[in-house]
């Protein structure tokens, strides 16, 4: 039996992790310690975590930009009728997940938290296991031998 979507909870969005993240991460800053790195200059943490911020809003934008070429919802619960394996979904599976990934890195050292960027291994493994993996179990119920095909010849990442 097919699914709608593979994911039915509003706990079940990047949305509300990356928002529990950043909660996480200004309380452990603010109220437990802060982590400090050696003398990072100003400048270069915050050229460093701009760069970052913009790599990663690159890519959330180009996956977007092929979900609407392609007439295919980018949010969750919402059903999939194609397959999209065009643009940066030819060098990764979950470009989103990875732009995200990489814009919560450059938002810590833009604004000076890095329990931003700590926090983020454990993001991504619950990413992986609350959103990815019930994604492509779902993928492989809609669309069959092509998304396991897709699956052997495209990285999760990059």
């Amino acid at each position: 039996m097919q699914k709608d979507s593979a994911h039915k909870s509003i706990w079940q969005t990047t949305d509300a992790m990356i928002l529990i993240t950043l909660f996480i991460s200004v309380i452990l800053d603010k109220f437990v310690i802060n982590i400090e790195i050696a003398s990072i200059p100003t400048s270069l943490r915050l050229v460093v975590g701009i760069l970052f911020v913009f790599v990663g809003l690159l890519i959330i934008t180009l996956a977007k930009k092929e979900f609407y070429k392609e007439k295919q919802p980018s949010g969750p619960g919402k059903p999939t009728k194609k397959m999209v394996n065009s643009g940066v979904f030819k060098y990764s599976r979950n470009p989103l997940y990875l732009g995200v990934i990489i814009t919560i890195i450059g938002l810590g050292f833009s604004f000076h938290n890095y329990w931003l960027v700590v926090l983020v291994l454990p993001l991504s493994i619950v990413i992986h296991y609350a959103l990815i993996i019930p994604e492509e179990q779902y993928l492989v119920d809609v669309f069959g031998n092509s998304y396991k095909e897709y699956l052997k010849n495209v990285r999760r990442w990059l």
